[in-house]
């Protein structure tokens, strides 16, 4: 399904880790990726500006998929 990712925000724990979003797979073109630190306890918030990052090529049967180690809510439109 055609859609957006217009922002994020994220409850990291003490260990470091990342959110990634790819293109279709696991092992997909990687449409975003953000590490979050070691050795703090932080939550995070980031608005992607514009349009935000569109989740589709030039095929509405493509999708994108959320990789994390972080406890995260994505924002979409």
């Amino acid at each position: 399904p055609r859609t957006r990712i217009r922002g994020f925000q994220y409850v990291g724990a003490t260990g470091a880790g990342t959110v990634i979003f790819n293109l279709n797979s696991t092992s997909g073109t990687e449409i975003l990726k953000v590490n979050t630190p070691a050795g703090v306890t932080i939550t995070q918030q980031m608005s992607i500006p514009g349009a935000g990052i569109l989740t589709t090529r030039s095929n509405n049967t493509d999708f994108a998929i959320m990789t994390l180690t972080a406890l995260i809510t994505v924002f979409c439109g």
